[in-house]
């Protein structure tokens, strides 16, 4: 199984986000653009060690609030899975 490694900057919208996933995965026919898609997925479908670098969360979650359920999820699904390892930091300079 391959590792996954998803990287995420300058998200402007929960569209955004599902449209930046599917940029860089491929996600099975059923998953639906929502937060209980994102969890099931992170948790059952995805295979292998999962890796998600949210650089500009902090600043992102500034431009709407909804961006920061979906940080949630993540953290969730990372407690569910210790080989999903998530970094939600502030921009490196």
């Amino acid at each position: 199984m391959k590792p996954i490694a998803l990287e995420f900057s300058d998200i402007k919208s929960v569209k955004g986000f599902f449209s930046a996933l599917k940029k860089q995965i491929p996600l099975p026919a059923h998953f639906g653009d929502n937060l209980d898609a994102l969890y099931d997925f992170l948790t059952t479908d995805a295979e292998g060690t999962v890796t998600i670098t949210w650089a500009s969360y902090a600043a992102d979650c500034k431009k709407t609030d909804a961006l920061q359920a979906i940080g949630e999820v993540l953290y969730r699904a990372s407690l569910e899975r210790k080989d999903i390892k998530i970094d939600l930091a502030p921009p490196r300079k």
